[in-house]
């Protein structure tokens, strides 16, 4: 990544850090450098670089570019190659262990500005139902459900619900037995507040919550649903006192601080 990421290249400079003088995981996290959304910004801004310094591949080799919602800024892009095997920010596992199973359907209603989100789905060896995720698109979903009975809904959102209460109300679709195929509906990029929560409920929705690990994958909710799980292969992952480097004690507040 230091021979192939300009930005990387330069906050390690800037620190007087050389990559290769790291030779376990205790210099690492006592020695390199920190990055934020704002460090790959500036970088971008400075170099007219879309990427923020971080593409590490010739941009011929690009199949498709996706972008970020531009939540806490400017929308960020990444890119994505289609002619190698899924390398993404979540893994057939996560499915698995919710009991997706080869041969089953997905249902995903997916933000298509993001991607492709069916190679998830493909590399677990399961049949993506793909629809942009629209209020617009919920009457499809709901004729795709009852006719192929999926068995994961990705994802569910407070739109997707408020969709599905309308036609509820008009149409007096059964929700419950809607929702009676599917082991689990992941729901994610904002938290469940009481009223989805009561909704969900009264249509018996098996749910289950995603978040973000740092720009580096994501983190699940188990059949347990005892907080999230990040995968210690593909991160690590640190807890660390605001404003510097000391690691907090279980149970006192720090910031998360995730290297892929």
């Amino acid at each position: 990544v230091a021979e192939r990421s300009a930005v990387v290249r330069e906050v390690w400079r800037a620190a007087g850090v050389d990559p290769l003088s790291i030779t376990s995981l205790e210099d690492f996290k006592a020695r390199a450098p920190f990055m934020d959304k704002d460090t790959l910004r500036d970088f971008r801004d400075r170099h007219d670089d879309p990427f923020g310094g971080v593409l590490c591949v010739d941009r011929a080799e690009i199949h498709n570019i996706g972008s970020s919602s531009g939540t806490t800024g400017d929308p960020t892009v990444f890119a994505e190659r289609w002619n190698r095997p899924y390398e993404g920010p979540f893994t057939p596992r996560e499915y698995w262990h919710l009991g997706l199973r080869p041969g089953d359907y997905v249902l995903e209603l997916s933000t298509v500005l993001r991607g492709v989100a069916h190679r998830i789905t493909r590399a677990a060896g399961a049949i993506p139902l793909m629809l942009n995720h629209d209020p617009n698109e919920v009457e499809q979903a709901v004729e795709w459900i009852l006719k192929y009975r999926p068995t994961i809904f990705f994802m569910l959102s407070s739109p997707v619900i408020y969709g599905l209460e309308r036609l509820e109300r008009e149409k007096g679709i059964d929700m419950v037995d809607l929702f009676s195929s599917f082991k689990a509906c992941i729901y994610g990029g904002e938290p469940i507040g009481p009223r989805m929560q009561r909704t969900m409920d009264r249509w018996g929705v098996k749910v289950f919550e995603f978040s973000s690990l740092g720009d580096s994958g994501t983190i699940w909710e188990c059949q347990a649903k005892d907080g999230f799980h990040a995968w210690e292969d593909i991160a690590i992952v640190e807890v660390l006192e605001p404003g510097g480097d000391r690691h907090v004690a279980d149970g006192e507040g720090g910031e998360l601080v995730v290297t892929a």
